[in-house]
This record gives structure tokens, sequence and C-alpha cells, in this order.
């Protein structure tokens, strides 16, 4: 799903592109994915936001599938009335010192993005190698539990040979 800056405003009826509160943000989500054909509908529960399938959509979902996310905040902050691509230091439409504080603040805000992404990246390897560490220590449990069964086994078949042997003899004797 794409959300652009046309979108929130389209969704809004605002030309600032700011999105205030968690009902800004429900009904963003909404137009996108009613204009996206998402087949999800986003509702404000108050202290999270419900996101429900909408099952003419997507039968094979069941019956209402949903889930919840909360709280719905604006990390953000204040961003620059411009994009990169805009900046244009031979026109005087902005003047040098508000590109330069935008830059800053885009590269800011980059650097932030990236170093959470490095944290998030951190916390998959961990899980993903806990993960395969639970596995391997599953599967050796399961092999140790097959042998020790199959010692109970042979043990068995040992008994059963010997209690053979023995009524054989006696029978003979």
């Amino acid at each position: 799903m794409t959300i652009n800056r046309k979108i929130v405003d389209d969704a809004l009826g605002t030309t600032d592109g700011d999105i205030t509160s968690a009902d800004d943000v429900v009904t963003v989500f909404n137009a996108a994915m009613a204009a996206q054909n998402v087949g999800v509908k986003a509702m404000n529960e108050g202290t999270y936001i419900l996101y429900e399938m909408d099952d003419t959509v997507h039968p094979e979902a069941g019956s209402i599938t949903s889930l919840g996310i909360g709280p719905a905040y604006d990390n953000y902050g204040v961003l620059p009335n411009f994009g990169i691509l805009d900046v244009d230091i031979t026109s005087d439409a902005i003047d040098l010192d508000t590109y330069i504080d935008g830059v800053e603040t885009m590269l800011a805000k980059m650097t932030s993005a990236a170093s959470m992404i490095g944290s998030l990246q951190t916390r998959i390897d961990m899980q993903t190698n806990f993960s395969s560490r639970l596995m391997a220590s599953i599967e050796s449990g399961v092999g140790k539990l097959v042998d020790a069964d199959m010692e109970e086994v042979v043990e068995a078949q040992r008994f059963a040979d010997a209690t053979a042997a023995r009524a054989s003899v006696s029978f003979y004797c």
C-alpha cells in the first residue's frame, strides 16, 4: 500500500500533508486502502487503531480477522515544506538558510530511521539465531527420545530371546 502527500491531502481535504491525530491516520489509511483495493478497514478504538479484513475482498480469511496497533502517534515532528529534489539555490522562492535547515532535518530523520532499521535487524537476527538453536535442541531431544525408546525395544527383545532360550533348554533337560 502506498501513501503519499496527495493521498493525505485528498483524504483530509487539506493542502499541508499533515496528519495530526489518530482519526487522521484512520481516515488516510481507509482512503488509501479503498483506493488500492487492499480490503482492510481501519478504526480508531481510542488507545489503538484496529484493522479488520473485509471478508468480501478476502473470503479466504474466514470470519473477521483483525489486528490492533497502538498507541498511534507521529514521531516525525516538523518536516520541511519541500523535498530534496525541490532544492534550487538559484531561485528566490525559498532562502538558502531554509534549504540548509530543511536538508539537515531530512538528514537527521534519515539517520534516525537507519538507526531504527539497524536495531530492528539486530533484533530479528537475535530471534532467528534463538529459533535456530531452539529447533536444533528440539531435534536433538527427539533423537535422544527415539534412541532411548529403541534401546528399550532392543532390551525387551533380548529378554524375550533369553526367556525363550531358557524355556527350550529346560524343555530338553
